[in-house]
């Protein structure tokens, strides 16, 4: 159950995390599939915020394949000594993007995750790409003093029932901005 904080909101509130680029090593790298039956290659620069994702099948098949390539940057267990709604805006600069694909769907995203360190109350944005069309994503999150949340960002490849498929996303996480902009409670005071 939360809790009023009793004490005077504070107006603004100052940047949570550094802007990015670049991302410290406090940023690991984020990785979910591809599964088994795809090939996938990725690079990442966390100086410079690109990223370079490919997707594909292996073979053509006349059974749909389906599946989905998550890459990117994740920040775990992030806690900061204020509560409020906190504010994330993330600006991605698109470089070349490819589609092919025989039957089925395709998709090419850009992707921001808030949530609680637990899994809970995420904040889920996921923007498709086109080439070289900056696309900002920005999603809000409750947090409560000293409470561990998380960050994830980077782009999505995913494939729906296709015979033969191949995707690739080169961007580049221009910036990143964490905030409370409509003020904070501090803690502890």
């Amino acid at each position: 159950m939360s809790t009023i904080p009793t004490q005077e909101l504070v107006p603004v509130g100052p940047p949570v995390l550094p802007s990015g680029p670049p991302f410290n090593d406090l940023w690991n790298p984020l990785q979910e599939g591809p599964p088994p039956h795809l090939w996938s290659a990725q690079r990442l620069d966390p100086a410079t915020g690109q990223l370079v994702m490919q997707l594909g099948t292996r073979q053509p098949s006349s059974t749909p394949q389906s599946g989905r390539l998550l890459w990117g940057l994740q920040r775990r267990k992030v806690r900061v000594r204020a509560a409020g709604l906190l504010h994330v805006s993330m600006q991605v600069q698109p470089g070349p993007v490819s589609r092919r694909f025989q039957g089925g769907s395709m998709s090419v995203e850009a992707f921001l995750i808030l949530r609680k360190a637990d899994g809970s109350d995420a904040s889920v944005f996921f923007q498709p790409v086109a080439p070289n069309t900056p696309v900002t994503l920005s999603g809000r999150l409750p947090v409560a003093c000293d409470e561990p949340w998380e960050i994830l960002i980077g782009g999505a490849i995913t494939f729906r029932g296709v015979q033969e498929a191949y995707g690739e996303l080169i961007a580049r996480i221009a910036s990143l901005r964490v905030t409370f902009p409509e003020g904070y409670y501090p803690c502890g005071l």
